[in-house]
């Protein structure tokens, strides 16, 4: 029994010096804390609306493809979902502490592969509409 009070006092003891260097760190951001917090939250939701908006639209598109453009949707619902999976995981990343904001890691992870997915898209587009005309 004097074993677990021992690893709970010292498990409490890290949780307690995690909160306070969590605490220094947003002190020394002062009152742009409030600001940047808000802007995170901004740039996640945005993400999460534009994702779920190119995920409708490449199942929209993926009912009425034609012949030689079979992978276009593909790269849409591939783009949507890698945009809602990183807004996701960065929002549980800012708003919980659980796992050492791991979401806020993943989410920046994925933001290359968003960027590279995105200009797919882009090219895809402009390839497909130069050999419709």
């Amino acid at each position: 029994m004097g074993r677990d009070t021992v690893a709970a006092r010292r498990k409490a003891r890290q949780a307690q010096r995690a909160k306070s260097s969590q605490r220094s760190v947003n002190e020394e951001i002062g009152c742009w804390f409030g600001f940047l917090s808000w802007l995170v939250y901004g740039i996640h939701f945005t993400d999460f609306f534009l994702g779920s908006g190119v995920l409708v639209y490449g199942f929209m598109i993926s009912a009425s493809v034609s012949a030689g453009m079979e992978t276009l949707p593909f790269f849409f619902i591939a783009g949507g979902s890698l945009l809602i999976t990183s807004s996701v995981c960065g929002v549980l990343g800012k708003k919980t502490d659980m796992c050492k904001r791991v979401g806020l890691l993943i989410s920046s992870y994925l933001a290359v592969p968003i960027a590279i997915s995105e200009v797919a898209i882009g090219f895809v587009v402009v390839i497909a509409q130069s050999s419709i005309e």
